[in-house]
């Protein structure tokens, strides 16, 4: 059984990714014409932008603090899962990877999800990334 979440909203999104020294690259999202904007590093191995649409169901969930997980699909677009972090102390450590295939049983079903256009040169090829944001108003 694959599980999955439906969504009841979305916005018009962006998605900027820029590589930085040592191999961790910043990742901004602005959602639409909003003033929230999210702030985050990964590990892309690309740069640029992609625009597309981000799915969520409260927009409270766009006060929050979420790891990433980032692939660019068959089709050349962008997909980007955001798993809620429910850090409690300081000194609580990140947890895990569990299941990043929907038909794995660690499967963690995101929060939001961004969907959007392919960023960067389509000739090279770009393994999934991982990373993590913050959204702030």
């Amino acid at each position: 059984m694959v599980r999955t979440a439906k969504y009841r909203n979305s916005v018009a999104a962006s998605v900027e990714i820029e590589i930085g020294p040592f191999g961790v690259s910043t990742i901004n999202v602005k959602v639409g014409n909003s003033s929230v904007t999210g702030i985050g590093s990964c590990t892309a191995r690309v740069n640029g932008q992609s625009w597309g649409l981000l799915y969520y169901n409260d927009e409270k969930d766009l006060s929050q603090k979420f790891k990433l997980y980032c692939e660019v699909r068959k089709n050349m677009s962008l997909r980007v899962d955001f798993i809620k972090l429910d850090m409690q102390t300081i000194d609580e450590r990140l947890p895990p990877w569990k299941g990043t295939d929907p038909e794995s049983p660690d499967y963690e079903v995101p929060e939001l999800v961004f969907e959007g256009s392919r960023p960067g040169s389509s000739d090279s090829e770009v393994q999934p990334f991982v990373g993590v944001l913050a959204f702030e108003k």
